[in-house]
């Protein structure tokens, strides 16, 4: 839903951004990152002329008394209201200063986890495997995950709405550059 919202409010624009903007949804993540080695594979634009890969993945959850135990042998790990993890290989520079910016410009808590996910990878990695700099936000990992306890009373509609706010305002930003930001990445 976060990234209809998003898609939704560049379509609404009234100015558009001076680069393009790709939304792609894929699928078989967790069956290998199917969808995302697929499209970068055979991208819509070239992935040298890509800037910026923006994943997201479960944003809408926050910790609660009840969230606690493990998932598949992993701690619970959510994250609290107004928090929000990041996964990326970026370090700074403007791109970090760009996220920082508008992270508190929408009242969100940044918790960068580095580059890697507790439960293995997301379908950043696929856009990090081609060169491409990538972000990925993720609530955590909640012990009810994957489950029929996992429903629609424990979405955290406030916080989902934010992060969608920060993940455009962070797109639209890099989008009207007029030159690439220089990637940071860690050793």
């Amino acid at each position: 839903m976060a990234l209809l919202e998003v898609a939704q409010a560049y379509m609404n624009l009234r100015k558009k951004p001076l680069r393009t903007v790709v939304f792609a949804w894929v699928n078989g993540e967790e069956k290998g990152l199917l969808g995302s080695q697929y499209y970068t594979s055979n991208p819509v634009y070239p992935m040298d002329h890509t800037v910026l890969d923006i994943n997201l993945d479960m944003v809408g959850r926050s910790k609660t008394p009840a969230d606690t135990g493990k998932f598949m042998g992993m701690d619970v790990s959510l994250s609290e209201p107004g928090e929000i993890h990041m996964f990326t290989d970026q370090t700074g520079g403007e791109l970090m200063n760009i996220v920082s910016a508008k992270s508190r410009q929408t009242g969100m808590k940044i918790i960068n986890k580095g580059r890697d996910h507790e439960a293995g990878t997301s379908d950043y990695a696929s856009f990090m495997a081609k060169g491409v700099p990538a972000i990925f936000f993720n609530s955590g990992i909640y012990s009810d995950l994957h489950s029929t306890r996992d429903d629609i009373g424990k979405i955290d509609f406030d916080k989902m709405e934010r992060v969608s706010k920060m993940v455009f305002l962070i797109g639209y930003d890099i989008a009207n550059q007029k030159k690439r930001f220089v990637p940071v990445t860690g050793q």
